[in-house]
């Protein structure tokens, strides 16, 4: 096979070097091979297990869990903080039920891998020995200190383990050093010691119970490390029970030589790949480990060449059977902590972990008890999605998924937040925190039981969770509807007080820093300082021709609460406080609408657009004619009233274009006139369904631009704006030079400029909501750029100059007046549009009509 690459790759003369190393590590790093790998290492776990039958084996999350059907628990140590002058000890990420794993079995193995060239990933290596060496600390303190106040009856009571009715005591000389493995540096070592201290004061200041963690423990914890490269003599197996500490065995699953494993010309040859259960997104293609264990020899037996395909296979029967039968998926889970405090106070107890996985065969579990975890007595629950459509002891559920629950709850009863990860959108969390907090507070202030969810239970839900703790609990975990928190500066000690409370129940937590800043920022800045934010001056509300898509209302439709009296200064005042609260709408829907507010005049819609902070965008390299009115506000298309405009993102034509729009109705027209509005992603849905070579060619060519611009405004056409409107001077120099900005070309004519823009793509990736959006002025161009100095079919074509195809223009037309929504303009009407993710129209009306408009960066 190498020499049949070699002769291939010789016979292509434009394969660069790069291009075929990049070929041949694409074949080496294959699903086949991962799997492969994956399951040879499992055999030298199952080995090592085998060792010490006795001591729970926990995967550390998301690598380790590939590598044994058989785990207890899992935990989640980040080889982040265990980089070099990067160390950490987190206290977001406590893992303090392995402690109590650990302390019931006399130690625990937890399972890991690392990429070719390391024997030991950093988490290994230094996160894991960093966190023994602090939690022995804190209890080492704990233990003197209370030997000092006591010598008696409080030290039998509180520092003895009880086992079948005898006493035994902690030994007095606690081991608290820093013990590292020999590869790590003694520079290293020392810097990491200089910390240690730092790192125990944040741990006792955490709220962490080390009264508990003492009395789960008899022996201080210690780390071990075994690889395929250690020696371990069976003969002479180490007793865990005999040694003075408590072991917490590291087991690196994968060879750090990365050997070739072949099997001659088999088809079953494959090569191995170090740590291949690492970074699965990129290459398991939605097989999770449970389906990877479950079908594991049907896989393994599938050869390379049928692999992929086996895959695609399990997945997608799986996601049908779900789908059809309403069915929760196979996923590891453990019990959670049984016994609750009585006042449920925020504070750590002596855990019961019991490990709900068998030792001798994989099980599934679906029951309640293994899906949602209690936060103690607050009435709180948090669970991964998929097990919220099944569970009957909640009340209320509140999903932050993008998928929508099967429900039949009544609309007070179910909240869809639709919340993206941070590394998708930076505020996502935010914006959406205040309706959280409402939707919480309206129905644990009756005593009813709320599920928060989000797609794996582990970050979003649990940041939610968070917020609602905080916002309306007080100290002692009772709820106080925010008055706590309405005389209360919250500090970040208090953010991780209450996030070990909640790690203590939700023993999967794993809250992203990302996730967790934005709450602790919303926390101070909006819903901070009086808490007034908590009871909404807005509602939203339905009207009778919006449109609804997976459960989202389209537009959005916020007013006034009826029981409040409204005037400008508290609308203002109300955008600036509840702004998060709006944009979530926004983000959700893609279009919001405000009705019912005191907004009269152009100098008030100017207040309102200042209020949302959004920086303006100037109207350089627009078609349509404009005039500034006030402010940051401006005209809309002053075309005829008897014009239709056509559907289109504005300014999609040009590089640089708003990401929102505004719209205010300061008169409304007598009849027509509505502004049409559609979401781009289900106009390129619609299209790649009906003409997938054309969407497929239009995304690989873009399309190109050409209009021809007069020196003034033209205000009988609708793309009548001049060049030197356009380009906000009479300059031709200064033209050319502004026209290069933005990427046109310029050809001088007698009487006006001819323009060329492009290629410039017709389809963009909205990166907040993960899906691709018609993000073109094509079908504007083609049916509506006509005037007198302007052929509409020469106005737009692909990116190589080939005309477009009239009659997929006029079906993409068709597919646009199907999907939109067009509510009638009322007085007063503020409409903001998400740039990126809605096209908008304007249909032909009889005046009088004046709807003006802002542009927003």
């Amino acid at each position: 096979m190498q020499a049949e690459g070699a002769v291939a790759m010789a016979g292509d003369e434009k394969l660069s070097i790069y291009k075929a190393s990049r070929c041949i590590k694409r074949k080496e790093n294959s699903l086949f091979n991962a799997l492969r790998s994956i399951y040879e290492d499992s055999i030298f776990v199952r080995e090592i297990r085998q060792l010490w039958p006795d001591l729970p084996i926990l995967a550390n999350l998301r690598c380790g869990l590939w590598y044994s059907p058989n785990f207890e628990s899992t935990c989640y140590f980040k080889s982040t903080d265990g980089h070099c002058h990067n160390w950490s000890f987190n206290t977001s990420r406590l893992n303090l039920h392995v402690v109590g794993l650990a302390g019931q079995s006399g130690g625990c193995i937890i399972v890991d891998s690392t990429r070719k060239g390391k024997r030991f990933p950093d988490s290994m290596s230094k996160t894991i020995p960093i966190w023994t060496c602090v939690l022995n600390r804190a209890i080492g303190k704990y233990l003197k200190e209370a030997q000092g106040r006591d010598a008696n009856a409080q030290w039998s009571e509180t520092l003895s383990v009880c086992e079948a009715g005898n006493t035994e005591h902690v030994p007095c000389d606690w081991d608290c050093s820093l013990h590292l493995p020999l590869w790590v540096s003694g520079t290293e070592k020392a810097a990491i010691e200089d910390r240690l201290e730092d790192w125990t004061r944040q741990l006792e200041a955490s709220g962490a119970d080390i009264g508990s963690l003492a009395s789960l423990l008899r022996k201080p914890l210690r780390p071990l490390w075994i690889s395929q490269k250690t020696v371990v003599w069976l003969n002479e197996v180490p007793d865990y029970d005999s040694c003075g500490f408590t072991p917490i065995i590291l087991l690196s699953a994968s060879s750090s030589s990365g050997i070739i494993q072949q099997r001659g010309t088999s088809k079953n040859s494959w090569q191995y790949i170090p740590g291949a259960g690492d970074d699965e997104e990129s290459w398991a293609r939605g097989l999770s480990p449970n389906l990877f264990w479950k079908h594991v020899y049907d896989l393994i037996n599938s050869g390379p060449d049928l692999c992929d395909q086996k895959v695609a296979d399990i997945v997608e029967k799986e996601r049908v059977y779900r789908a059809q039968r309403g069915e929760i998926a196979p996923q590891v889970r453990i019990k959670s902590q049984k016994s609750l405090m009585s006042d449920g106070h925020f504070s750590f107890e002596d855990p019961s972990l019991n490990s709900g996985i068998s030792n001798d065969e994989i099980e599934i579990r679906s029951h309640e008890d293994f899906a949602i975890y209690w936060l103690g007595s607050t009435n709180l629950a948090v669970a991964a999605t998929q097990f919220a459509a099944s569970v009957s002891n909640v009340d209320c559920i509140l999903n932050c998924d993008s998928e929508l629950l099967p429900l039949s709850l009544n609309t007070d009863m179910y909240l869809h937040l639709p919340i993206v990860s941070s590394k998708l959108d930076r505020f996502s969390l935010m914006r959406n925190l205040r309706s959280a907090l409402n939707f919480a507070k309206l129905n644990l202030s009756k005593g009813r039981t709320l599920l928060v969810c989000c797609c794996n239970g582990e970050d979003v839900s649990i940041c939610v969770c968070l917020a609602i703790l905080i916002s309306l609990f007080d100290e002692r975990g009772s709820f106080d509807g925010g008055k706590l928190f309405e005389e209360t500066c919250i500090t970040k000690l208090d953010v991780r007080q209450r996030l070990v409370f909640i790690c203590k129940f939700a023993i999967n937590a794993r809250p992203s820093r990302g996730n967790l800043k934005q709450v602790f920022n919303f926390l101070i800045r909006d819903g901070g300082g009086g808490g007034r934010g908590l009871t909404m001056d807005m509602v939203e509300v339905s009207l009778p021709l919006q449109k609804s898509f997976d459960g989202i209302p389209f537009p959005a439709v916020v007013s006034p609460n009826p029981s409040l009296d409204f005037n400008l200064h508290r609308f203002i005042d109300t955008i600036t406080q509840q702004k998060p609260w709006l944009e979530g709408r926004l983000h959700s829907s893609g279009a919001l609408l405000l009705r019912g507010f005191p907004v009269t005049t152009a100098s008030d819609f100017d207040r309102v657009v200042q209020a949302f902070g959004y920086v303006e965008l100037p109207y350089v390299g627009g078609a349509a004619p404009r005039s500034n009115v006030v402010g940051r506000v401006f005209t809309a298309n002053e075309s005829p009233p008897d014009q239709k405009i056509p559907f289109h993102h504005e300014m999609a034509q040009v590089p640089e274009f708003p990401s929102k729009l505004f719209f205010f109705c300061e008169e409304e027209p007598a009849i027509g006139g509505e502004t049409p509005i559609v979401l781009s992603h289900l106009v390129y849905n619609r299209m790649k369904e009906r003409y997938p070579e054309f969407v497929e060619r239009l995304e690989e060519l873009g399309l190109l631009y050409t209009r021809i611009l007069g020196a003034g405004d033209d205000p009988s056409s609708p793309i009548g704006r001049g060049w030197q409107s356009t380009f906000l001077t009479t300059d031709k120099r200064i033209a050319e030079e502004r026209a290069v900005r933005l990427g046109m070309k310029l050809e001088w004519m007698e009487d006006g400029v001819k323009t060329v823009m492009g290629p410039i793509p017709a389809v963009k990736f909205d990166q907040t909501r993960g899906r691709k959006t018609w993000f073109n002025s094509m079908v504007a161009a083609y049916t509506g750029w006509e005037d007198a100095r302007n052929d509409p079919v020469k106005a737009v074509t692909f990116g190589d100059g080939t005309p477009l195809p009239s009659e997929i223009i006029y079906d993409c037309l068709r597919i646009l007046d199907n999907e939109c929504a067009a509510i009638p303009w009322q007085k007063g009407d503020v409409l903001l549009i998400d740039n990126l993710a809605v096209l908008h129209a304007r249909r032909s009306f009889k005046p009088p009509r004046r709807v003006l408009a802002s542009l927003c960066k």
